[in-house]
């Protein structure tokens, strides 16, 4: 039976609903120009991200030397391979060419189709409260701005992104067979992106330790039989290198994409030296990733070990995509399904916080421009994942004094 709807939940899909709402009026009153605040800001580079790869692959065994941003694990250019044989050469000259082409446009349609097919299965499957909630929470994730920068990239993390909701689906059942698919789902989610590997931490912290050797295994098959079609141990070889030059990368004016860029961005406000922002932002994030794990370890509830592993994901990496935030729809599903007998006053802020992230405010903000270099929609949802993790470790830290206290006295 469907649980009761919380008025945490209540609060969540109001407000995020109503800034969809309000979101769209706004382009429309401004006949399309809001868009600016949600789309990349390269007009040349749309969905790129999809056409890039597609192009990259046209040549298997030369995948990883065509570009160091062909950095996706080979397990990820199996299905770009597979699209790119729908291309007819005329067309796969580069990236651009096929995205301009009929061919391109119908694989993306279709590719697109297939995925939000997935995600809507999976989070119907996945959420235990009405067919009414279950259908607004879906609308307040794929109409709010992360998932849609996140359509326009045209980024294989929503395919990741289904994979872990799948794997969070399957991974308490009752049924040896479910669970496996599980392992299998997260194997896949980690072959496509790596990072997602941390999710495994589930395994170790439930005492699962035969399903924990079993996703280290799968997790290694996916990803190391697959560069046997592209390239062998040189393929692998220069993977490494690319994934390198990748992470290198810095902007100068920072950013809020990562830990390391968002010390960048403040260090550049500041007028402090990008070499030293960079070193004391590498030291940070790993600083940052060791806490999560810890709290996340000795976390109690469910969706705040999920938003602790997912903030890992999100801004560990020294460069990940703005659309990386949509990792933040794992805990907020596991959030909606929490029961009444679980929630405190303090789920209330996290409620807003979460309509922080997954929001459709498209405001032209000169202001925050001027402030950090980006519009309010962005910054506002990295401050709202920050807030809500820290809440988090701030609530086990209070916890645990607490206890200490009660122990002395």
């Amino acid at each position: 039976m469907a649980k009761k709807i919380v008025s945490q939940n209540r609060i969540f899909l109001f407000f995020s609903l109503a800034s969809v709402l309000f979101g769209f009026m706004q382009i429309m009153i401004t006949k399309g120009a809001a868009w600016d605040t949600v789309l990349f800001y390269n007009w040349n580079d749309h969905y790129m991200d999809f056409f890039n790869h597609i192009r990259y692959v046209d040549s298997p065994k030369d995948v990883y030397n065509i570009s160091m941003h062909a950095c996706f694990p080979a397990f990820a250019y199996l299905i770009y391979f597979a699209m790119n044989r729908m291309i007819p050469a005329d067309y796969a000259v580069d990236g651009f060419t096929i995205r301009t082409s009929p061919y391109g446009n119908m694989i993306f349609l279709m590719y697109m189709l297939i995925v939000t097919l997935m995600f809507i299965w999976a989070v119907k499957k996945y959420l235990k409260i009405k067919e009414a909630e279950q259908f607004m929470y879906m609308v307040a994730l794929l109409f709010t701005v992360p998932f849609l920068y996140l359509f326009e990239r045209g980024n294989i993390v929503y395919l990741v992104v289904v994979l872990l909701i799948m794997f969070l689906m399957l991974y308490e059942s009752d049924s040896p067979v479910k669970r496996e698919l599980a392992i299998i789902c997260l194997a896949f989610a980690a072959g496509l992106k790596l990072y997602p590997a941390i999710f495994g931490v589930l395994y170790i912290k439930d005492r699962r330790f035969k399903e924990a050797i079993r996703a280290i295994i799968y997790g290694i098959l996916v990803f190391v039989l697959p560069f046997a079609f592209f390239g062998g141990i040189d393929g692998f070889k220069q993977f490494l290198t690319n994934i390198t030059q990748v992470n290198e990368v810095v902007w100068p004016e920072g950013c809020f994409n990562s830990l390391v860029h968002t010390v960048i961005l403040i260090g550049y406000k500041l007028g402090v030296a990008t070499e030293t922002s960079v070193a004391v932002g590498k030291v940070l994030s790993f600083v940052y990733a060791l806490v999560l794990l810890v709290a996340a370890f000795f976390q109690k509830s469910k969706w705040k070990t999920l938003a602790l592993l997912s903030g890992i994901m999100i801004w560990f990496p020294m460069w990940s995509g703005s659309y990386t935030i949509t990792y933040m729809a794992i805990p907020l599903l596991a959030f909606a399904n929490e029961s009444e007998e679980k929630r405190k006053g303090i789920d209330y802020v996290y409620a807003v916080l979460f309509v922080g992230i997954f929001s459709m405010i498209v405001t032209n903000s000169e202001w925050c421009l001027k402030l950090c270099g980006y519009h309010l929609t962005v910054a506002l949802r990295y401050v709202a994942m920050v807030a809500i993790l820290g809440l988090i470790v701030g609530e086990q830290v209070v916890a645990i004094v607490k206890g200490r206290k009660r122990k002395i006295a």
